[in-house]
């Protein structure tokens, strides 16, 4: 809560409570009372004389600093963990669930904006399949189609109406449909934008939200891409090559005594074992079946040459051979068709 509380400290229309250090321990957190009204009651709110247009903004910019600029934000902003106090302040409270985002998933964020603002599907596929931790997907053209069809969705939409909670979300549910990672950050962030987008509707339903996204998009980007951060990881990445030359001739060295000694191992990994199994017991079948069949037919024609007067077992053979022939060509068949 502290660190919550150093995003606000220059700004009086935000408050987070105050922690009792001395008397919190782990199993306790001690902080101070809150006097005021949750933000879903709003006959309340207004007979109070509060500014319910300046509490929607004033707790939605709040959310969007946490996301946007600090990466460290309140995963639950339901009306339950807020209250609004007097002079339209927004507190927060609760903080028993928060996200934080790495710099891979803030860096997806400014290229998303980037692309999406663009309408460049391909780009925002790029940045999707980054935040998956993938550099390769063999379905890439179904992700981009999947994209382009949203952006077309959108159409000519003003960037500054578009929904900007849903349009995230919409991009989860496309990774999660194609079976990629989505990192937890992201789940908690679309979580968390879906409730912002709810409490300011709920306070002013003619509010949009993508106006107010839209300038700590571009702080984003800007950050995202100035001088200094890219400097810095060109600098990094010419670090981990020197790194890893350095220690390139240990791990060769390392093989090449394991190729002596014997002791490397190739695994192979068999994704779909059980068809495989099938299939071999399958082929076993079919080879007992036509084993089974030339026996009887030998024993047919034995049984023909050297006892000519036993006609029921011949009947019998005949009989049993095939029924064994119309099983082993039914299981060739349904294999094949």
């Amino acid at each position: 809560m502290s660190r919550f509380a150093g995003m606000f400290e220059d700004n009086p229309k935000v408050y987070i409570p105050k922690v009792y250090s001395e008397y919190t321990t782990k199993r306790l957190l001690v902080m101070e009372k809150i006097n005021g009204l949750p933000p879903d009651h709003i006959k309340e709110l207004k007979a109070a004389g509060y500014d319910l247009h300046e509490i929607a903004v004033t707790g939605a910019n709040a959310l969007l600093k946490m996301i946007m600029e600090e990466g460290f934000f309140h995963a639950d902003p339901h009306p339950g963990n807020i209250f609004i106090m007097s002079g339209n302040v927004v507190c927060f409270i609760d903080f028993g669930m928060v996200g934080s985002l790495r710099p891979r998933e803030m860096n997806f964020i400014a290229n998303f904006l980037i692309s999406f603002v663009r309408k460049n599907p391909k780009a925002m596929g790029s940045a999707l399949l980054s935040l998956s931790g993938k550099q390769f997907y063999q379905d890439m053209d179904e992700l981009e189609f999947e994209l382009d069809s949203l952006l077309k969705r959108v159409g000519n939409v003003p960037v500054e109406e578009i929904n900007f909670a849903s349009l995230m979300q919409s991009c989860i549910n496309i990774l999660v449909k194609h079976q990629l990672r989505v990192p937890s950050g992201m789940f908690m962030l679309g979580k968390s934008l879906l409730t912002l987008q709810r409490f300011a509707g709920e306070l002013d339903p003619n509010l949009p939200i993508t106006p107010l996204v839209l300038p700590y998009a571009k702080r984003l980007v800007s950050n995202q891409y100035n001088v200094s951060r890219l400097a810095g990881s060109v600098f990094d990445t010419l670090w981990d090559y020197i790194n890893m030359a350095r220690s390139l001739p240990v791990q060769v060295n390392e093989i090449l005594y394991k190729l002596k000694e014997g002791k490397i191992s190739h695994e192979i990994k068999v994704d779909d074992a059980s068809s495989m199994n099938r299939a071999f017991r399958n082929a076993a079948n079919r080879i007992v079946l036509a084993i089974l069949l030339m026996a009887l037919f030998v024993g047919s024609a034995l049984l023909t040459a050297l006892a000519p007067e036993i006609i029921y077992g011949k009947i019998l053979l005949i009989a049993s051979s095939a029924i064994i022939l119309i099983m082993l060509l039914g299981r060739i068949f349904r294999k094949r068709y």
